[in-house]
């Protein structure tokens, strides 16, 4: 993670105080928990903050599909520093993301090396088509690098 500037570091500021200011009027918004997590770990690292905010993403929105990416990227990416419960819960959203392929395509894209070979170990574990998602990954990789 590239350390952002000062201007970049006062919006992200800004916009973690509106995603505040909506968690205190929907404390069970998986979405803005999410939302929470990526901005402080943005501004701050692996904050507690960013950990307890990570955890409540997990917990009130752990089948909210359009989170999975987000998530899996960031936890996997951070896998040696997760707390046990944390792990845990990304076990469990491996094992329930493991029949979409496409998703795994776009996460392996994401992941830099040691991260792809945690979750290409946890895959193997499920019913995921992992040929598939290597494949989505290849495709994924190319088209970026063609922009």
């Amino acid at each position: 993670m590239d350390q952002p500037g000062a201007e970049a570091k006062e919006k992200l500021r800004q916009s973690l105080n509106s995603v505040e200011a909506g968690l205190k009027l929907r404390p069970l918004d998986a979405y803005l928990w999410t939302r929470y997590t990526h901005l402080s770990y943005l501004l701050n690292g692996f904050s507690p903050y960013t950990l307890a905010a990570l955890d409540r993403s997990f917990r009130y929105g752990s089948q909210e599909k359009q989170l999975f990416q987000f998530r899996m990227v960031l936890c996997l990416t951070e896998w040696e520093r997760l707390p046990p419960a944390l792990k845990e819960a990304t076990v469990k959203q491996i094992e329930f993301g493991a029949s979409h392929p496409t998703i795994w395509g776009y996460v392996l894209a994401d992941l830099p090396v040691e991260a792809r070979t945690v979750l290409l170990g946890f895959l193997t574990s499920t019913n995921a088509d992992i040929k598939r998602a290597l494949g989505i990954e290849r495709s994924v990789r190319r088209a970026r690098e063609a922009n």
